[in-house]
């Protein structure tokens, strides 16, 4: 095995390996005789296809198809340079449509196309100028048809001498002013984004050259900006895309609503991966996030192994048993405990059943038949499941021995165990390290 580069992001990637770790780029397995398997051929064949109706789509400016096509292959293969520069080049031809079509919808005096074709592209790109100007121009229409009929109105009810003092003379310390911009305020403290663009707008339409107009029309054409950066960020839909977001707008009204859903995405990813570190840094980065507790629960899962509530008391009886046996010199219970082969007992290595039933005659014999009773107690168990590999459990317990004297004082050995386990809870291993004895007198008569 070797290491080669991956054609498509540079990346070092073993000879042995499907795809590119990095980027997903599928590599081709070389034989003795040099050739691609049919498979990797096939794949790359499927990419070059999809990436050609990707061009194909852009060149008939079907967007709407060539978008779908693009973000399915960077959600597959996300660290292709290939695929992000033609989403770049797919994201360029769009907004220069969107330019091209709204500059023709203000000519012919189609307002409201020109706004929503413009507000399109500014979900791609948030910052145009000749995008954000169309906007404004749009909501200065609107603000010129409004006064259009303010002013009629006021020529039927006073006049026109009344109707050309109010316009031309603001009242700007009016209660009504005060009101509208009271009411801007209000939704800016809320956040209430939606609320605040309507209120926005309406101010700058009814009050153009009101106390408040130039920090109206900047808070507006702000609001706009990262409405269409939110937007853009929600369709792409990924961890990066919420971090760029929270870059450009710290204080912004979507702020909160991004780190929510980054959140979100971010326990999402570590839990498709499923390992312990993708969990704990999903624990240590999101600790205030909504699924800590979820987290909390698969990192505990995931450093016990899987372990389940019935293989620890499958484990727990099997110890019991095993000594057990060894305390009532039980053939048939033995045999129930151990695997068929056992590495190490008590300092002895490779021990057949067989082999372990004469230890237990043995063991009973110098003892008298009297080998007191054991107590198995503060096990814990790791659990071992890697793929390709039988499952193994590593179980340490303190063992207790406690025996009568002939005096009938209670005698007490502590000890450390350690034993391992196969997948049907045999005995595979088992030691024991002495720790203390604890004499209890026999109470006097």
């Amino acid at each position: 095995m070797s290491l080669i580069k991956c054609p498509e992001c540079g990346h070092d990637v073993s000879s042995e390996a499907a795809n590119c770790p990095n980027c997903g780029y599928p590599m081709a397995k070389k034989g003795n005789n040099d050739v691609q398997p049919e498979a990797s051929s096939s794949v790359q064949s499927e990419l070059n296809t999809r990436y050609t109706k990707v061009l194909k789509d852009l060149n008939a400016k079907r967007f709407k198809s060539a978008f779908a096509e693009i973000d399915a292959l960077i959600k597959e293969y996300p660290n292709s340079h290939s695929f992000t520069e033609l989403r770049e080049q797919v994201v360029r031809e769009f907004v220069k449509s969107c330019v091209e079509d709204s500059d023709i919808c203000l000519k012919d005096k189609n307002y409201k196309d020109a706004k929503t074709i413009a507000q399109m592209g500014l979900q791609h790109d948030p910052s145009n100028p000749y995008l954000l100007n169309v906007i404004n121009r749009v909501r200065r229409r609107k603000a010129f048809k409004r006064n259009a009929w303010l002013v009629l109105l006021l020529l039927i009810l006073g006049g026109a001498a009344y109707a050309y003092y109010n316009l031309k003379v603001p009242d700007y310390n009016s209660e009504k002013e005060e009101e509208a911009w009271n009411l801007v305020m209000k939704y800016r403290n809320e956040f209430d984004a939606d609320r605040l663009e309507d209120a926005l707008d309406d101010y700058i339409s009814d009050f153009s050259s009101g106390l408040h107009s130039s920090e109206a029309k900047s808070m507006y054409e702000n609001l706009v900006r990262e409405k269409a950066a939110w937007n853009a960020a929600v369709r792409q839909n990924n961890a990066q895309a919420m971090h760029d977001f929270m870059d450009m707008f710290s204080n912004g009204f979507y702020h909160k609503t991004a780190y929510v859903k980054l959140d979100s995405l971010a326990f999402l990813e570590a839990k498709n991966k499923n390992t312990k570190e993708a969990i704990d840094y999903y624990i240590d980065t999101y600790s205030d996030g909504k699924y800590i507790e979820q987290a909390m629960a698969i990192s505990e899962k995931l450093n016990n192994g899987n372990l389940t509530k019935q293989e620890r008391e499958d484990i727990k009886t099997v110890l019991d048993n095993h000594f057990q046996a060894l305390t009532d010199d039980d053939e048939a219970l033995l045999r129930t405990t151990l695997g068929k082969t056992v590495n190490s007992y008590l300092g002895k290595m490779d021990l057949t059943i067989d082999d372990m039933v004469d230890y237990m005659h043995s063991l009973s014999e110098e003892n008298g038949g009297d080998g007191g009773f054991y107590t198995v107690h503060n096990i814990d168990i790791k659990k071992f499941d890697d793929p390709g590999a039988p499952v193994i459990y590593n179980v340490q317990f303190n063992l207790t021995n406690t025996v009568i004297s002939l005096a009938g004082d209670e005698i007490k050995k502590e000890y450390d165990a350690t034993a391992t386990l196969d997948e049907k809870k045999h005995i595979l291993s088992l030691i024991l390290r002495y720790k203390d004895t604890t004499t209890n007198p026999a109470p006097e008569e």
